[in-house]
């Protein structure tokens, strides 16, 4: 490979030192130039873990962001066409022709939402990943059965039954 595309963000923390060692291969975040989501931290250390600080600067869940998948889909074509500019059209084709794809998904997700009466979109999610859709279409997200960012973060018996009363 010449190119190994990231999400970015602190979400690969683990491996980027391992993914940029690796010599003649760019490391490239494919979250450049997207607009993060910035949240209150609603946890102390202990209940995150030391891993968790690279999120703290905001939702690195961008994927559920038709918008921000739109700047993914034009960092890998500019950085494919930069790689390889005897295939640039062939790049520039086939973002346009995703960019549709996503136009077309954006329009049947706008229509849909739209029949639910803004006081009834309230989302239970497994954890905090889902800010974006719920922004994009004022969905209220209640909480999480995992009340971090973090996969690794535990709800307590008392998250669980308040979380079931709301």
């Amino acid at each position: 490979a010449h190119v190994i595309f990231i999400n970015g963000l602190g979400l690969e923390e683990a491996l980027t030192t391992n993914l940029t060692n690796i010599g003649g291969v760019s490391v490239i975040a494919v979250n450049a130039g997207v607009k993060m989501l910035v949240h209150a931290d609603k946890h102390s250390d202990d209940e995150q873990g030391d891993d968790e600080h690279a999120h703290e600067a905001g939702d690195p869940h961008t994927w559920f962001s038709i918008h921000a998948v739109k700047v993914w889909v034009e960092n890998i074509a500019s950085v494919l066409s930069d790689l390889d500019p005897a295939n640039a059209e062939v790049y520039a084709m086939n973002a346009a022709a995703y960019r549709a794809e996503l136009e077309t998904l954006a329009t049947e997700l706008d229509d849909l939402v739209a029949t639910l009466p803004v006081n009834q979109r309230k989302l239970v999610t497994d954890h905090e990943a889902v800010s974006y859709l719920a922004a994009a279409y004022d969905f209220t997200i209640i909480g999480a059965v995992i009340p971090s960012f973090s996969t690794m973060a535990a709800p307590s018996a008392q998250e669980l039954a308040q979380l079931q009363k709301q």
